[in-house]
């Protein structure tokens, strides 16, 4: 038996699953802008992409 709910393989799983997704999440916070910024060099329009993130 399991000693407790961290301890379950589902449990864990989830834990996994969504801690890639926070990080992909961020990484998307900053690439985004990022790749406006060096495609239109307009400190303006990335700005724009962040307020509507």
């Amino acid at each position: 038996m399991a000693n407790g709910i961290p301890e379950t393989f589902n449990f864990r799983s989830l834990w996994f699953g969504r801690m890639v997704s926070i990080f992909g999440d961020r990484f998307t916070e900053l690439a985004l802008p990022w790749i406006v910024l060096q495609s239109t060099h307009s400190p303006w329009k990335a700005g724009l992409v962040v307020a509507c993130e």
